[in-house]
């Protein structure tokens, strides 16, 4: 595709930009894009080089974006805006002939040099046409009629085609005017100049003039007319709205131009073309600016040498500048022009010490005729000029008459502010300079000096000491903190020390940095802020590290009390990590238990909630790190939700980190534990219970997790090591008033709580059951269990006579009246297998009935203890349809500890069952591996299920074909061969042979996680011939392994060389 973009197009219409789209269209989306994009992308390098490629381009990019496509990239590179530049940049080399690359385009910087070659005519029209002479004629008062200019036809033509490549280049019309101008002004052309820097920038006018300034140093064709417009563009300039950031820079250049422009009014051209109006003037009111009793008239040839001075300040070095500056005042000294070569000096940046006397220049300036102001301003510059002599000073003013002491404070002033010898060069000076006027002297110089030179600051202070300032107490204070900086380190900037005392001390406190305290009273800051932000530094960044400690000595340095508890409170607030907390709280509290102050109460609250957090949070640090949840009003709350919370699990570790926590607050609310634990002990036993929202099936089958989470925090709060309390749990469960609350689901789970810690602790129960109660404990609380669904069908009956009565007449009675009713069937059920009613007949009807009500899941969890208690009753007709039952009706989102109980019970009940030889397990076996595709753990169990087939060959086969559909079987298969005990020959046989007649199998079962087991049981095979087959394999893989680097799980790796070392040695 490059080569077809690079080769132009022919007449006959075999290459034309069309075909290449057409090329492009075949390619998929996405890379079709990317291919466009690179195309484009390689066309642009070619864009300036190749005539035909900017149509081809221009062509290709329209054609693709009238297709809107939305592929990021593409948009990015190829879009409209890529369009419209292809279209100019086709459109400057088809009518203009100009050839650009897209960077060239692009770059404003580069469009005048672009436009600069078709606007060449205009400029050489400009160059060959003489400017008309607008000088006005002597004794003739009208003005001069300026001759009009014809310009060429191919000179408007060419800036007629530059202005519209301009408009091309996307150049905007001020700045196309201001290269106009700057081109115009670049050939001397002040016409052209003028009228195209008009109504533009800063910028531009400031171009122009540079370019006309430039022109008259390389054409050394100096008129008036040039450098007039140039200032005048420079006035402009520094007065435009848009002059900001380089001000100084235009105002330097504006003051050289003035400058110039007076020269250039005193050569002798300007002198001979005065008109008569200015000569009927007083001779020395001829020249307005510079004056010496006589007229200055200087000869032409001073122009280059001012001009060129003017110029080396834009960008030479200061060498050079002094240079000419040097070249221009000795050549101005010469003429007898002192005036100008003073204005030289003075603005020049640079002063040439060998170029003239200073002093010379100042002293041939001044006259009579000035004024002592004037002659005052020049002693500075004088004492500059001339190192601070003083001498020097003192003899020129003392020509004037001017007082000593004005050059004697200059003096004491210069030597202040520069020199380093101040106080050696001052003693003596002051005894001629009065009090009132060295101490504004003084005041005045305070501000300028150095903030941090600390001894010139201390000489300055003694002075306005030892006069008779005023002020003498700020003065003192200011001594004083001078004396400290002087001490201190770093160094601090005295100046912002007195004007805003924080901005800089702040960041200088610190708990090792305790002298700063000294500066609060020369700067009248409180002491207690100064701790109080020396504080705040103290807990910037990280204060995991800090503990109370640290700030207790700052808190006990507050003055005031208030301070020192506000303090302690926020401290507690900013670092909320317990220990600190507390101390920070407990600090607070001692303050204001000294005097009597209102905030004593809400402090002890205070602290009680954190030492009370504290305990929360030891406590949970041991279970899940939870914090408090949220405050609670009453500490029976809390500890209630302690327990709630923390009691299960504590009870599940048997730990006594609750219990204590429990106690620690108790104590800190000053309230009975005892007590507490009995209340919330009743609320839970007396709690309502609610059903499990979810549908009773095999698989969640008698599962409460509130009751059993109930159970067990109540197992805990019971466990407290008093035995009162097993005998409060006791008379519950038999107390025979009826009582509000007092149900018989209370007095199960009271029974059971008993029968659980008396099992844990190995306790007796004999002594906790009362003589009317003459049964065993597991016995009570069976009948109680019992009596819980006879509560919630409504069939009240009294503990009493329910433990005397007959239950299997119980039992008959129950059947006639409600056989109908499952959840009276259920309880028929339970009653019969707690008390052991061996009625084959009845077990047969109740049995019946269940199937006929689908009562399955009831039915599964009788199975086992029909199978132990109740040999003689027939389970045939249901049992097989009872075990399928469970993998036929899977629930969502089973737990899986669940899953593995109820596979473990089918499992058990298939080698349990009496009639095993009639009972259909291969089917049993088939969906167990169906359902292994869904869960991984069917397929162990789908394995045991068949080894309780008690026919060899039928098993044998079974299992075989378990291993052909799927090799992963021979790893359960091995498992359950190894883990029995003695090892049955018969299945080892099969199963070796099976591993050497099936090489995969053996693969599989090598690299899993039995691997080494495996080898080592096969070692110790009579049969030789499995154990070959295990070490070639064993050699081949790892062979393999070693020769190709394969990437081997460590395990693997790990077993697999322990195998071949154990089978070797058993070899």
């Amino acid at each position: 595709m490059e080569n077809f973009l690079l080769a132009p197009p022919t007449h006959d219409g075999t290459r034309h930009p069309s075909q290449l789209l057409e090329s492009i269209e075949v390619l998929a989306a996405p890379l079709k894009w990317t291919v466009a994009v690179e195309v484009v992308q390689f066309g642009l390098l070619y864009l300036d080089t190749i005539p035909h490629m900017g149509q081809a381009l221009l062509s290709f990019v329209s054609s693709l974006l009238a297709q809107s496509p939305s592929h990021r990239g593409f948009e990015r590179v190829v879009n409209t805006t890529l369009q419209l530049a292809l279209r100019q940049v086709h459109q400057l080399r088809t009518l203009y002939d100009v050839p650009l690359s897209m960077e060239a385009f692009q770059a404003r910087s580069q469009h005048p040099q672009i436009l600069l070659p078709l606007l060449q005519p205009w400029l050489d029209a400009l160059r060959h046409q003489p400017a008309p002479s607008l000088k006005r004629k002597r004794h003739i008062p009208t003005v001069a009629v300026v001759v009009s200019r014809h310009m060429t036809i191919e000179g408007t033509n060419a800036l007629t085609r530059t202005q519209q490549c301009s408009l091309l280049l996307g150049m905007p019309t001020g700045e196309f005017r201001a290269f106009l101008g700057v081109q115009a002004a670049s050939i001397g052309d002040v016409d052209q100049a003028l009228r195209f820097a008009r109504n533009t920038n800063a910028t531009a006018m400031k171009q122009v003039a540079v370019a006309l300034l430039k022109y008259m140093v390389v054409s050394s064709q100096i008129s008036h007319r040039r450098l007039r417009l140039a200032r005048d563009l420079l006035v402009n300039c520094v007065t435009h709205e848009s002059c900001t950031t380089t001000m100084d820079q235009d105002v330097t250049l504006l003051k050289q131009v003035a400058l110039l422009c007076s020269i250039h009014d005193h050569t002798t051209d300007q002198s001979d073309a005065r008109d008569e109006l200015f000569q009927t003037y007083l001779p020395w009111r001829i020249y307005e600016h510079w004056y010496r009793e006589a007229a200055v008239t200087l000869k032409p040839s001073v122009l280059p040498l001012a001009m060129t001075y003017a110029m080396s300040q834009q960008h030479a070095t200061t060498e050079s500048i002094a240079l000419s500056a040097k070249q221009l005042i000795s050549y101005l000294v010469d003429v007898q022009a002192p005036q100008l070569a003073l204005s030289v000096l003075l603005s020049a940046p640079v002063i040439p010490d060998d170029a003239i006397e200073v002093p010379y220049l100042f002293v041939l300036f001044i006259d009579d005729r000035r004024d002592h102001k004037a002659i005052q301003d020049v002693v500075p510059l004088l004492l500059d000029a001339t190192s601070l002599d003083l001498y020097c000073a003192l003899e020129f003013t003392r020509q004037y008459n001017i007082p000593d002491s004005v050059p004697c404070l200059l003096y004491v002033k210069a030597l202040l502010l520069t020199s380093t010898d101040y106080k050696s060069q001052i003693v003596g000076v002051l005894e001629d300079v009065h009090e009132h006027e060295l101490i504004p002297l003084l005041l005045s110089v305070l501000p300028k000096l150095s903030g941090t030179d600390y001894d010139r600051l201390l000489f300055v202070f003694n002075l306005l000491q030892k006069s008779a300032y005023t002020e003498q107490d700020e003065v003192q204070n200011r001594v004083q903190v001078l004396h400290f900086l002087q001490h201190y380190t770093p160094q601090l900037c005295f100046h912002a020390i007195m004007s805003d005392p924080w901005s800089v001390l702040a960041s200088q406190l610190t708990a090792t940095t305790g002298q700063l305290v000294s500066l609060c009273t020369p700067l009248d800051i409180d002491a207690d802020e100064m701790y109080m932000r020396l504080i705040k530094n103290m807990i910037q960044g990280d204060p995991s590290s800090l503990s109370f400690d640290s700030f207790r000595g700052i808190l006990s340095k507050f003055s005031q009390v208030d301070h020192k508890i506000t303090t302690a409170e926020w401290l507690s607030k900013k670092i909320p990590r317990s220990s600190f907390a507390i101390s920070a709280v407990q600090f607070a509290l001692d303050m204001s238990q000294q005097p009597s102050h209102p905030k004593t109460q809400r402090l002890q609250q205070t602290l009680v909630q954190l030492q009370t957090t504290e305990c929360w949070n030891a406590m949970s640090q041991e279970f899940d790190g939870a914090a408090l949840p949220e405050p609670q009003d009453s500490p029976k709350k809390l500890i209630e939700l302690v327990y709630f919370k923390y009691g299960q699990q504590a009870w599940t570790t048997q730990t006594s980190v609750v219990h204590d926590a429990a106690l620690k607050i108790a104590t800190l609310n000053d309230a009975d534990l005892a007590t507490i634990q009995h209340e919330i002990r009743w609320k839970w036993l007396s709690a309502r219970h609610t059903k499990p929202p979810t549908q009773q099936t095999v698989w969640n089958y008698l599962t409460d997790d509130d009751e059993d989470a109930r159970l067990g925090r109540l197992l805990y709060i019971s466990w407290t090591g008093d035995p009162n309390v097993l005998h409060e749990l006791v008379k519950y469960a038999c107390d025979p008033v009826p009582r509000a609350g007092l149900t018989y689901r209370v007095k199960y789970r009271a029974l059971q709580i008993v029968q659980q810690i008396a099992d844990t602790f190995q306790l007796e129960t004999e002594t906790l059951i009362p003589d009317s109660m003459a049964v065993p404990l597991s016995e009570l609380k069976q009948s109680c269990r019992l009596l819980v669904m006879f509560e919630e069908l409504q069939h009240p009956h009294s503990l009493a006579s329910f433990v005397k009565s007959d239950k299997e007449s119980l039992v008959r009675g129950l059947w006639r009246e409600h056989y109908h009713d499952p959840a009276v069937v259920i309880l028929i059920s339970e009653l019969m297998v707690s008390y052991a009613i061996a009625n084959d007949s009845l077990w047969h009807r109740v049995l019946q009935q269940m199937v006929s009500l689908a009562m399955f899941p009831t039915l599964f969890h009788l199975l086992r203890p029909l199978i132990r208690q109740f040999p003689s009753v027939d389970l045939k007709p249901f049992f097989e349809q009872t075990i399928r039952w469970p993998l036929q009706h899977m629930d969502k989102g089973i737990v899986p500890a669940n899953v593995e109980c109820i596979l473990e019970e089918i499992v058990f009940l298939i080698q349990q069952c009496p009639f095993i030889q009639s009972l259909n397990v291969v089917d049993i076996v088939q969906l167990l591996h169906t359902m292994s595709t869904q869960f991984e753990m069917f397929s162990q169990y789908a394995v045991q299920s068949a080894f309780g087939i008690p026919q060899v060959a039928a098993r044998t086969a079974l299992l075989c074909h378990l291993c052909d559909t799927n090799h992963a079987y021979v790893v359960p298969i091995f498992e359950y061969l190894a883990n029995l005990s003695p090892l049955d020959v018969v299945d080892a046989d099969f199963f070796a042979s099976y591993i050497v007649s099936h090489p995969q199998a053996q693969q599989t079962l090598v690299q899993s996680v039995g691997g080494q087991r495996y080898c080592e049981w096969i070692a110790r095979r009579p049969d030789t011939s499995a154990m070959d087959h295990a070490l070639a394999f064993l050699y081949v893989f790892f062979k393999g392994f070693i020769l190709t680097g394969a990437c081997l799980n460590d395990d693997v790796v790990v077993a697999g060389w322990n195998t071949a070392d154990s089978t070797t040695r058993t070899t």
